[in-house]
């Protein structure tokens, strides 16, 4: 898992915790601990479904602390079920955000130390360019014709006629 239950406890604080997981009934006033190992765990799937395109998973110890405080923002978001907090719904969306950038390439996580001279890298997918068009797209019918016959020569009577719409 990219957090744990004394993550959380570092990050937000004890009585927050007690807050999220009691759910006894009366309250115990402690940390369920199976209420925060199965948020981390979802926490964890969620992470793993973003990286996965770009990086082998389960991630390195070294890109764990990369991933670890949007995991546990994730976490905290997810023991909040139903409720959200302003506050905590905006560290999910930065979280969710930071993933996505993982997972279109815009970020990239560190790269592992050399291991006896070898170098091993991230896996990578790679993205399918996109053909050029050889004419702008249509802003109507009469423009675009007529941009493509200057362009190759032809007056717009020399076009198929087609359709708008």
């Amino acid at each position: 898992m990219y957090c744990t239950k004394a993550d959380l406890v570092e990050r937000y604080g004890n009585d927050e915790l007690i807050q999220l997981t009691d759910r006894a009934v009366p309250p115990s006033g402690v940390i369920d601990d199976a209420v925060v190992d199965r948020a981390c765990t979802d926490a964890t799937a969620i992470v793993d479904s973003y990286v996965r395109s770009s990086y082998v998973v389960p991630l390195s110890l070294v890109n764990i602390a990369v991933v670890k405080p949007w995991a546990c923002m994730l976490a905290r978001w997810l023991l909040h079920e139903d409720a959200h907090p302003e506050h905590v719904k905006y560290r999910y969306e930065a979280a969710i955000k930071g993933l996505r950038d993982i997972a279109t390439g815009k970020v990239a996580l560190p790269e592992l130390p050399p291991l006896d001279g070898v170098h091993p890298a991230p896996i990578r997918t790679a993205a399918v360019p996109r053909m050029a068009l050889p004419f702008p797209p249509r802003a109507s019918c009469s423009t675009a014709s007529a941009s493509r016959a200057r362009r190759w020569s032809l007056s717009p009577h020399d076009l198929p006629a087609h359709r708008c719409g």
